[in-house]
């Protein structure tokens, strides 16, 4: 059994913005998005295809504040240690496989700094 809720159609390239037919899969017509999730990446369409880095940046965000929340009278390198091993892997999932900017790895690099000086706080 095909679930249509979970699927959807984008356009990539010079024609991303033009008007494209109705897309039909069996009788469901399928929905024709800008944005789409894939494996936890968030991806706009476009005349390329871009990471939405934002999504990563508000994960991760909110996993290091709910533990140095929940950890305010802990050792500093315990902290350290459980934030390096729960949120930074959120900054790093498929890297090396997406085509992101310069600038794009820059806001995840500038993430991580912001969650190391907080701890020290």
């Amino acid at each position: 059994m095909f679930n249509h809720n979970k699927s959807s159609c984008t356009r990539i390239g010079p024609g991303c913005r033009k008007f494209a037919a109705d897309m039909f899969l069996g009788d469901v017509k399928l929905d024709w998005v800008h944005t789409f999730k894939y494996l936890g990446i968030v991806f706009n369409s476009g005349f390329t295809l871009n990471v939405d880095i934002s999504y990563i940046r508000r994960k991760f965000y909110a996993s290091c504040n709910g533990i140095l929340a929940k950890c305010k009278s802990a050792d500093e390198f315990v902290r350290l240690s459980l934030v390096k091993s729960f949120c930074f892997p959120l900054l790093c999932y498929c890297i090396g496989s997406l085509d992101i900017t310069s600038g794009q790895i820059k806001d995840l690099a500038v993430c991580w700094n912001d969650c190391l000086r907080r701890q020290t706080k």
